[in-house]
């Protein structure tokens, strides 16, 4: 319904927010090592496979042992 557009609108503006967010930590927790253009342009499960990654790697130089995901 077009009453409904605004609403749509404002969901899609805070869900592009959060998505340009995730992407901003990512680069910054990479350390360098993945740019802002190398995460916009992967598909979403290697992004996924990125961040598991990046977070053993965290674990790891912080001496805690690895999560297990479910």
């Amino acid at each position: 319904q077009p009453e409904q557009i605004p609403e749509i609108m404002k969901t899609y503006s805070d869900q592009h927010k959060a998505l340009e967010e995730n992407y901003l930590d990512i680069v910054v927790n990479s350390g360098g090592s993945v740019s802002y253009q190398d995460i916009v342009q992967m598909e979403l499960p290697l992004i996924h496979m990125l961040v598991v990654s990046l977070n053993k790697r965290a674990e790891a130089m912080s001496g805690k042992k690895p999560t297990q995901m479910l």
